[in-house]
């Protein structure tokens, strides 16, 4: 019955028949990237007007007007935006000036090309008002890449009624076949004092403005033959201080740096030595009172670049391939990177990526060689099918060599254009016992206007241990599924958007003996969101536990073997984004296994100007009467950062955090200035100490450690 409810609603939505056309026109003279678009050249070049608003009132006339223009010469494509808005309307927001913004923060325009016109992949280049760049590559199936990162420029001017965007994307930075079919294009816009969401090319709500199925065409365009650009960009980082046991004036020299080669078109060649990642943002801490390992993003430039292509399986959960078990240990500790490789290929028929990886040792993990094999291929116009191998080679401490591989095939289909059909199959075989298991997955995703929701089985073997990969847990078979309603009855106050109740159910069982292992439903029957994007939302937790042996929380708190079964209450609620102060706040509280948990967690951010901009946020866990105890723990999580800065390429950040379950207080902070496109100074202060409570250090700082980094980019 679910089934057919989502096959009903996703054939009601399907892209126009005829796309939308816009003339891009060639520049006789060299352009002025200024955000003032008084070159002769954007007095000639038609406009594409008559935007549709794809969020809040799907297919309406956008409520304040965009202009876009495209316009060329032979080093650059030209993008220039009129964003008008209403006499008298707040002039546009802007949270901060950091690269690789969140969209739904700031007043954006963008545009997305699809190049090879083939619905499958495109590039995406977004600005805010205030000149902030965020650029992404994507490919249907496999992901959007929003750590991609390419040369070009944009410069912004903002007036009473309407504020201008001026691009120029070097034809170097983009991917394009010589001779190939018009491109397929759009340009969308957010509105972040109405929280709308606009496009040129109309796009229905539910589905992602990028889907280049729905775009427009640029007629017009005569790029130059494709080149094939080399970069090469060394560094020098001078570091002081280390652990404890490293005297502080102790100063290490360091140099390395990466090279990218495009031999063509379809073919991107990246060779790393010595890799460093002093930049990189630390990660944030939590505090795990579950029984499963936590996740933690990857954050590392070298390999947040086409990560997409490299996964497989359900992140979070289930991925054969996990890039942060190289070159750092279980416990974030880094691992020197000798040297590396990475190559992609990308073409209209298939992809392929190959990455070889060579880890240095450190007193806890031995040396080791890592390399991925990855292949997918396109069927049809709407399917794929694809392979990864993963190989690891470690030298133990004990010289006996150990070799661990994964293999898995997965595969992605969308059988309509709102629903999505995706699975994986997988095998570990190690070298020592203990590492023979397979895992997989299979998923039904539905994204319409007014339904969102998934279907999804999934299992992992007691034997499944992907050295190069992450897996949660283990021994398991898990089917789940939450359906998303976004109600807009008419009977709802103006000021209020849409009701938007959610609904989730799992059930797991152990794999090896078909046993119980939990079940849980999810329920929020009162979900509202307001025009301006604030939220409320009331819901409920229904759980049924086995333990089969006893599991501590925290130290001295835990609950002993047996089935439990409990109900929680959540509650959260948020206020408008756009406002100087944004702030959310979430609890819960109810049965925890044998006793109580009531967490509280809250989320504070003043930007009154983006130049500055404040973040704090809290989280305080308070566990009791455990096992007929009057045992109580409250464990305290603090996070606060503090940016400034001078423009989009001068920003200096602060990030302090504590976490009393760990016992751990850290302090990082990082002054950037962007040189030129994608060439850095860095300044970067780290430092570590044991501490009890929120604030009151037990001993001097463990880790402190200064670093200066200069890396720049030439580029041929």
């Amino acid at each position: 019955m679910m089934l057919g409810l989502w096959l009903q609603v996703a054939g009601a939505i399907a892209p126009p028949p005829e796309p939308r056309r816009i003339v891009a026109v060639r520049s006789s003279a060299a352009v002025v990237v200024d955000g003032r678009l008084d070159d002769p050249v954007w007095r000639l070049a038609p406009v594409a007007g008559g935007w549709r608003q794809n969020d809040p009132d799907q297919g309406a006339p956008a409520t304040a007007a965009t202009e876009a223009r495209i316009a060329f010469d032979a080093d650059n494509l030209y993008v220039a935006f009129v964003a008008h808005d209403s006499v008298g309307a707040p002039p546009p927001r802007v949270r901060n000036l950091q690269r690789d913004f969140r969209f739904d923060e700031n007043d954006v325009v963008a545009v997305v090309f699809d190049a090879f016109a083939d619905q499958r992949t495109g590039q995406i280049f977004q600005t805010t008002a205030a000149g902030n760049q965020r650029d992404a590559q994507f490919l249907t199936g496999l992901g959007i890449d929003q750590e991609w990162d390419v040369p070009w420029r944009v410069r912004t001017t903002v007036s009473a009624q309407e504020w201008t965007a001026e691009m120029a994307i070097p034809w170097s930075s983009l991917r394009y076949p010589d001779g190939g079919r018009p491109w397929r294009i759009n340009f969308y816009r957010g509105l972040r004092r109405r929280d709308e969401l606009s496009s040129w090319a109309p796009v229905p709500r539910g589905i992602s403005v990028v889907r280049t199925d729905f775009a427009g065409v640029v007629e017009g365009l005569e790029p130059p033959r494709s080149r094939t650009p080399l970069q090469l960009q060394p560094y020098l980082r001078v570091q002081s201080g280390g652990p404890a046991a490293v005297p502080l004036e102790r100063r290490d020299w360091e140099a390395g740096g990466e090279v990218k080669w495009q031999p063509s078109v379809s073919t991107v060649v990246d060779v790393t030595v010595n890799t460093d990642f002093a930049q990189a943002e630390v990660d944030r801490q939590v505090v795990n009172l579950t029984r499963f390992s936590p996740f933690f993003p990857e954050r590392r430039p070298f390999f947040l670049e086409n990560r997409a292509l490299f996964t497989a399986g359900i992140e979070g959960r289930l991925q054969p391939f996990f890039s942060r078990r190289i070159g750092l240990g279980d416990n974030g500790e880094p691992v020197p990177l000798l040297y590396g490789g990475r190559a992609i290929r990308r073409t209209p028929a298939s992809s392929a990526g190959l990455l070889l990886v060579r880890q240095g040792a450190s007193e806890t993990h031995a040396a080791s060689d890592v390399g991925v094999v990855r292949g997918s291929v396109n069927l049809g116009s709407r399917s794929r099918g694809g392979a990864l191998l993963v190989g690891r080679h470690d030298q133990a401490h004990d010289a006996s060599a150990r070799w661990h591989g994964t293999v898995a095939l997965d595969g992605f289909s969308q059988l309509t254009p709102t629903l999505d059909l995706s699975g994986t199959l997988a095998s570990t075989r190690r070298s020592v016992s203990g590492g023979d298991g397979y895992a997989g997955h299979i998923s039904l995703s539905q994204s319409a206007s007014y339904l969102q929701g998934d279907l999804t089985a999934e299992f992992v073997s007691a034997g499944f241990v992907p050295e190069a990969g992450f897996v949660s847990r283990q021994d398991y078979a898990q089917v789940s599924s939450n359906a998303f309603l976004d109600l807009r009855p008419d009977w709802l106050p103006t000021t209020v958007r849409s009701l938007q109740p959610y609904l989730y159910g799992s059930l797991v069982r152990q794999a090896s003996t078909r046993g119980f292992l939990e079940a849980q439903i999810q329920a929020s029957p009162l979900s509202l969101r307001w025009q301006n994007a604030a939220s409320a939302d009331l819901g409920v937790e229904f759980n049924w536990q086995r333990l089969d042996g006893p599991f501590t929380f925290v130290p001295g708190v835990g609950s002993g073997p047996g089935t439990y079964a409990y109900r929680r209450w959540t509650a959260s609620v948020s206020g408008n984004p756009a406002q100087a102060v944004a702030w959310s706040a979430f609890a819960s509280t109810g049965p925890y296994f044998s006793g109580r948990l009531t967490t509280i967690e809250s989320d504070v951010k003043w930007s009154p100007d983006p130049r500055l901009a404040m973040r704090t946020s809290y989280t305080a866990n308070r566990l009791g009467s455990f096992d007929s105890t009057r045992t109580v723990a409250t464990t305290h999580l603090l996070a606060a950062e503090l940016r400034l800065a001078l423009s989009p390429q001068r920003q200096l950040a602060t990030f302090y955090q504590v976490n009393t379950a760990a016992r751990r207080g850290s302090l990082n902070v990082r002054l950037s200035w962007e040189l030129a496109p994608l060439s850095f100074l860095y300044v970067i202060y780290n430092g570590n100490r044991a501490v009890d409570g929120l604030a009151a250090a037990r001993r001097p700082s463990e880790d402190s450690q200064l670093t200066v980094k200069l890396a720049y980019l030439f580029r041929r």
